[in-house]
C-alpha cells in the first residue's frame, strides 16, 4: 500500500510528535526522500532505508535513534499478505 507523507505521519505518532522528535525527523526525512524519487511511500522502503541507515552508522546515539525509529514502524505496520 501506498501513502503519503502526512498519512505515514498520522499513523505512526498520531498527535504525540515531542516524544520521538528525533525519531520523528528521520523518518520525515525518508518519506520526504522517497515522495521526491518514487512519488509515494511504503513502509517496506522506510524498514530498508533505516536498515541501511543503522548498518553504516558508527555513532552510538544515533544508531539508537535509528533503532527506535525502525522500531516504531515495525511495530505500527501491517505485515505483508502472503508472507
Amino acid at each position: 500500500m501506498h501513502h503519503t507523507e502526512h498519512s505515514v505521519f498520522l499513523e505512526l505518532f498520531g498527535s504525540s510528535t515531542v516524544k520521538f522528535e528525533d525519531e520523528r525527523k528521520i523518518i520525515g526525512a525518508i518519506i520526504r526522500e522517497q515522495i521526491t524519487l518514487n512519488g509515494s511511500v511504503t513502509n517496506k522502503a522506510i524498514i530498508i532505508k533505516l536498515i541501511n541507515m543503522l548498518d553504516t552508522s558508527n555513532d552510538a546515539v544515533e544508531q539508537d535513534i535509528l533503532r527506535n525509529a525502525l522500531e516504531l514502524i515495525l511495530c505500527r505496520t501491517d505485515d505483508d499478505i502472503g508472507f
